[in-house]
């Protein structure tokens, strides 16, 4: 499988790239550093990337994204640190309230 590269205008990375004459993709941030696995399922990259943002700032305890194998966002995001849960719309912002440990949560 061979990768080529693609830019934006402004010579940023483009979000998802695909790999040539394969199904497989993978996330990339602007500097072109990978922000998800490379899977076959991957359609986009939003989550991934915040994903990779949070990661990268290396705090303790910070809340991580969870994302689905196609790159959305998972309806249901929770925060290990202090048990809690709350749904998240197709751009991963918060709606509805935040439960204590998720119960009676459906996303």
């Amino acid at each position: 499988m061979k990768l080529i590269p693609k830019c934006k205008e402004n010579g940023d990375y483009e979000e998802l790239q695909c790999y040539k004459d394969s199904k497989f993709c993978v996330c990339y941030d602007k500097k072109g550093h990978a922000a998800s696995p490379i899977s076959s399922k991957l359609k986009e990259c939003g989550c991934y990337l915040r994903r990779k943002e949070k990661l990268d700032r290396n705090i303790d305890d910070a809340y991580i994204p969870q994302c689905n194998e196609d790159g959305a966002w998972t309806p249901k995001q929770c925060w290990d640190y202090n048990d809690s849960c709350w749904c998240v719309d197709k751009e991963g912002k918060q709606v509805g309230d935040i439960k204590a440990e998720g119960k009676g949560l459906n996303c």
